[in-house]
């Protein structure tokens, strides 16, 4: 199952909402300051904004958006701005795993809504996601990085169904592969059988000597005859 959280409310299942960090690096936007493309509107009509014009550091981190779930899937929604520069990272259980980085168009004044991430097939269980502007070092020419968050979606469990037999179709399966096992062995050996059979039988015979005596009236001689096929 889906589950969608926007920026500015909690989640509807577990009622734990995203944490912004610094507050002071954030700003909440409306429809009214911030056009969507299309005309229709963001998620709940708020976006979460924050601006960086300095690289970010352990010392001075950019805006972060922390989120926990319990689930398998995530889908992280934003703006993407193409006339603006966008480098943000992602990180999962305290590990970077992804980055989004976007040079500006001059050209392009588009904004639209965007899938900033996308992870799947996180091991079944709860997990902690971090979305943070990271900056750039361009020595002030531009107006830095900039994060728009609209909402998350995770998808719960694991996301496959697992069906399992009944306990008398197991049975039948196990007793039905022993016996074709059986007839297949059996089969084999009769094979084994006749084939043994017919060379035997198609094999040469040979002659047997056979000792007989044979006397006549002079004197005595001895004489092997061969027996008859």
């Amino acid at each position: 199952m889906n589950v969608t959280v926007d920026d500015n409310a909690v989640d509807p299942s577990t009622g734990n909402g995203i944490l912004y960090f610094s507050q002071s690096q954030w700003q909440l936007l409306d429809d009214s300051v911030l056009s969507h493309p299309d005309d229709t509107d963001w998620y709940d009509d708020t976006v979460h904004y924050t601006q960086s014009r300095s690289p970010a550091t352990e010392q001075s981190p950019g805006g972060r958006a922390q989120f926990s779930f319990n689930g398998t899937d995530v889908y992280i929604y934003g703006v993407r701005w193409r006339y603006l520069y966008q480098n943000m990272t992602l990180s999962v259980d305290g590990v970077v795993v992804d980055s989004f980085f976007s040079i500006p168009d001059t050209i392009s004044l588009q904004v639209e809504d965007h899938v900033l991430f996308m992870q799947a097939h996180f091991p079944p269980g709860p997990h902690t996601i971090v979305v943070e502007n990271v900056g750039v070092d361009d020595g002030g020419i531009s107006d830095g990085s900039v994060l728009a968050l609209d909402r998350i979606i995770y998808t719960t469990g694991d996301g496959r169904s697992h069906k399992t037999l009944p306990t008398g179709a197991i049975i039948g399966i196990v007793v039905g592969a022993v016996g074709f096992m059986v007839i297949a062995v059996i089969c084999v050996l009769y094979r084994k059988k006749i084939s043994f059979t017919r060379g035997f039988s198609r094999a040469p015979r040979i002659g047997v000597l056979r000792y007989t005596n044979v006397r006549s009236s002079t004197d005595e001689s001895h004489e092997y005859k061969p027996l008859d096929p």
